[in-house]
């Protein structure tokens, strides 16, 4: 399968990097300051999965949307900070024929009712990740910690769709654990409710969230 992914961070990377390993073609759209040393070495991620390499040829790099109208892709994943959320977006509305599924792998709440409102319940897809991930330096991440797999689903609840299976599949396969769910909204609200929980411990304690969990 092909896919964008849109704001490779350290969660991005270690996705465009799994997923390429793994034999899926990926393009990434990222900051400038990780582009040119990707390009050189590729993208490594270490960790409690394992160790995964993509070579720097196999990987499609850009800084812009942009060069991507056109492509078509089977998935969209965005990856941005939540407050990056509406205007990846309106970036990705922007390109021209692009009816990609388009899903949701950030933290925070409210993020799948904005692109649900740009693209369509249909068309859009939630992840709920309560999984560390690290960049230890440039182009090498590392998962530090994880207290559950990836749970993918269909903005619309109440059934695991196609697309949310095949995109779970995708992620499994390529080494992050991941389910489909009948409801990403359960999962994403379940973790907020383990947030409340662990912030406040960790900020009170001096320790970081792996320590706790």
């Amino acid at each position: 399968m092909r896919f964008l992914i849109y704001g490779a961070g350290a969660l991005g990377q270690a996705l465009g990097c799994m997923l390429t390993a793994s034999g899926h073609q990926v393009d990434l759209v990222l900051r400038k300051r990780f582009l040119k040393i990707i390009a050189e070495e590729g993208l490594s991620v270490t960790g409690i999965y394992g160790n995964f390499h993509a070579s720097a040829k196999k990987l499609n790099l850009m800084t812009d949307i942009a060069g991507t109208d056109g492509s078509v892709y089977d998935f969209i994943l965005i990856t941005t900070k939540a407050y990056d959320t509406d205007h990846a977006a309106k970036d990705i509305a922007a390109l021209s024929n692009c009816t990609s599924p388009v899903a949701s792998m950030q933290n925070g709440c409210g993020n799948l009712e904005q692109l649900s409102a740009q693209f369509g319940s249909e068309r859009t897809l939630g992840a709920r990740i309560i999984t560390g991930f690290e960049i230890e330096q440039a182009a090498r991440v590392k998962i530090t910690v994880s207290a559950d797999a990836v749970h993918v689903g269909s903005s619309l609840p109440g059934r695991i769709s196609e697309k949310a299976q095949q995109l779970a599949d995708a992620i499994n396969q390529a080494g992050l654990p991941c389910l489909a769910v009948e409801d990403i909204f359960q999962s994403l609200y379940a973790k907020l409710l383990y947030n409340c929980a662990l912030n406040p411990l960790g900020a009170i304690l001096g320790v970081h969230y792996g320590a706790l969990s």
